[in-house]
Order: structure tokens, then sequence, then C-alpha cells
């Protein structure tokens, strides 16, 4: 743009910004490099430019004083000059900071292209940048400029707060254009949201992640119900004498089930505040972010309290006709011995080798896309875990009964 609209945009920029809650405003003006006029010699290619609180994010390595021009230290070394005076165009020359080097620090993210030389571009494409104290020192060198402003803000944890930052962004790029078109700087001073495609991508990453963890999480919960019927019964053969004495006092396979509740309830409670507490501290060791989104903490806690209903439920439902089977059904073997006999790990077993088959087959060798991941496929873990769980009883059991006969 000419040198003569830097300081509109910049006003515009700053009180537009104020008003829609932005505190601050980041403003850059830069020439294109030149070669300026030394007293009948010319300098070293350079860029001058200015950018709000740009000193304080520099290292001077020769005086500091702002009220000046900051030089580059390779153009100083490579055309011999110090502090002083260097041109009628521009302030003194008031110190000389180290060159600014890729990597450079977040401050200077954005204009990596502008203050960082590159020393593959050919004669004059690129330079390091003199930074002069005000936007009308840049501006009365007469020379068109590239400016830059930008509003630096603290990055958004969770969705929520990105689409807030969103909301706001666009509340802010609207009264820009407005107040730009008001002051007849709308070709000079586009404005543009590079916020929002990232914003579409965290929400599509957001959907992938339930998607694939949903199922192998419905899994998981109905494994944990089959081990909650797996504790009713086997405190029901650990209860076997009291329970048969209240079978004959009249209690109903209910109130037996009740029993089993009231006894076990406790480990319950106790099992899910503890695995509550561990998810949420261990969140930053699992989890792609650390923050949650507001009121996800209630939901996890309402979940977490279904699913301890649900494990009520099965648990007083199992024992209920666990004594039921032993105490009033007659004994029936509906299931053919040779079938008993096969352990229920062998074929959970054979479960797990075929969904492990095809986690391998949904995983790409290659760059591309990945495949959506079926179910069956991510149940792979749980499926180790319970033949682990269940030879683990098993052995269990063993050593029990040898102890006790």
């Amino acid at each position: 743009m000419p040198p003569d609209a830097a300081d509109r945009i910049a006003q515009d920029a700053r009180e537009v910004a104020k008003q829609q809650g932005f505190p601050q405003t980041l403003f850059g003006a830069y020439t294109r490099t030149f070669r300026l006029d030394l007293g009948g010699r010319p300098s070293p290619w350079l860029r001058f430019g200015y950018r709000d609180d740009a000193t304080a994010n520099l290292r001077a390595i020769q005086g500091g004083a702002t009220n000046g021009t900051w030089l580059a230290q390779s153009p100083s070394a490579d055309a011999h000059i110090g502090l002083g005076p260097l041109s009628s165009e521009i302030p003194p020359v008031t110190a000389i900071y180290s060159d600014l080097n890729d990597p450079v620090s977040p401050f200077w993210c954005t204009e990596v292209a502008t203050v960082v030389y590159n020393t593959q571009a050919g004669d004059g494409g690129s330079s390091t940048t003199a930074f002069l104290p005000t936007i009308a020192d840049v501006a009365n060198l007469g020379r068109r400029l590239d400016i830059s402003v930008r509003f630096p803000v603290t990055a958004p944890k969770t969705l929520a707060e990105a689409r807030d930052l969103a909301a706001r962004s666009d509340r802010l790029a609207d009264a820009l254009r407005k107040k730009f078109a008001a002051d007849g700087l709308t070709a000079f001073a586009p404005v543009r949201l590079p916020f929002a495609s990232a914003l579409t991508e965290a929400e599509k990453a957001q959907t992938n992640v339930i998607a694939f963890v949903l199922p192998l999480t419905a899994i998981s919960l109905l494994v944990g119900l089959v081990g909650v019927g797996a504790m009713a019964a086997q405190w029901c053969q650990r209860r076997h004498a009291v329970l048969r004495l209240l079978w004959a006092r009249g209690s109903s396979p209910i109130s037996l089930g009740a029993k089993a509740l009231l006894e076990l309830a406790g480990p319950l409670v106790v099992g899910a505040a503890i695995g509550l507490v561990v998810a949420r501290v261990a969140l930053p060791w699992y989890a792609p972010v650390a923050e949650l989104d507001p009121g996800t903490t209630t939901w996890a806690v309402l979940v977490v309290l279904g699913v301890l209903v649900s494990a009520a439920a099965v648990l007083t439902a199992t024992a209920a006709w666990w004594t039921h089977r032993m105490f009033q059904a007659p004994r029936r073997r509906r299931i053919p011995r040779v079938l008993r006999l096969i352990p229920f790990e062998l074929p959970v077993a054979t479960a797990a080798v075929f969904s492990g088959l095809r986690l391998m087959q949904s995983v790409p060798r290659t760059g591309g896309v990945a495949p959506s991941l079926d179910a069956f496929a991510l149940a792979f873990p749980v499926l180790v875990v319970v033949v682990i769980a269940g030879i683990a009883a098993r052995l269990g059991g063993c050593c029990w009964r040898g102890r006790t006969g």
C-alpha cells in the first residue's frame, strides 16, 4: 500500500480491536529490499520496517536505545556500519542486534519470510530488516509498504474455547471491513481468517476419535458387566451356607440378590470413584489434550453413575438367578457335556486372533488415507484382556480348590 495509508490502517485496527475485546495488536510495516544512499556509496541490501514491540524481542549486542534505528549484525559487519548517523532519510543507528535465524521465537513466527535473511535468494531477493522507531519513520522513506496487522490471543485449549474465539474473530473481521470501507482502505487491507480451517479440522478429529473409541468403550462396558456377573456368582458360591439358611427361612431369590448388592455395593462404588479420579488425573498422559470442554466432567460423572446402576442391576439379577438355580429350579443339563468341557477362553482367543488380523489389515502400509476401522477390529485389546483374565481366574480357582481340598 502507499505509505500514507499505513498510519490510518494502524489506528483503525487498534480502535476496532479494543472495541471487540482483543487487547493486543501487532502492527508491522516493511519496505521491499533496496540499497540506501550513504553519501555517495550504496548500503548493503536492507529492508526497513516497524513492528510493535520489535526491540523488546531482539537481542542487542551494541547500544540499545529505542529512539533510533536497530540494524542487524551481518550488514553492520559487512559494511562496517556502527552506532551513529547513517543517512538523512532514517534516524541514527542506536543498536546493533543479533541476526534472527530460523526457528524464531513465537513473536516472529508470522514474519519469518520478512525478518530472516534467506541466503539462498538472489542478489536483492532477501535481506535483514532494519527496524525504525515509528511508523512515520518508515512512511517517510516514500516507498510502498507491506503491512500486516495481527491480534495475538492465548491459544484455545478446548473446542468450546475455539468456537468462542472463532465467533469473536468473525465479529472482529466484520468490524474491520466496515471501518476500512468507511475510510477508503478496503483495496489495501483485505481481512483473512485462517483460524476457521483449523477449527474445522479439530472438529473433524473429535468426530473421528469418538467414532473409533465409542465401539471399544461399549465392548469394554459389556466385558465389565460380565465381570460383575461372575463376581456375583462367586459370591453365591462363597456364601452358599448362609443363602441356604435364609432360603429355608422363606427369603425369596430377589431378597437374596438384594443381600448380594448390600454386601458388594461398597466395592463397586469405591471402584467407580477411583476409576473416575484416575481417568481425570491421568488425562494428560493418554488424551490428545489435557483440557476438557465445560460440562464434560459432569457428563462423565453421570455416565459413571449410569454404569454403576447397570452394574448393581446385573449384580442383583445374577445373584437372584443363581440362588433360584441352586435352590428352586430343577437341575437340567441344557448344555452338552462336550461343550461344557471346552473352556470359554478358547473361542474368545480365536475371536481375538481374527480381530487382530482385521486390525492389521486396516492399517495402511504406505501413505494415503487410512480406511475406517470396524468395531470388531477395535475389540482386539479387550478380547486379549478377557482371555488373560479368564485364564488367571481359572488358575486361581484351581489353586483355591487345591488348598481347600
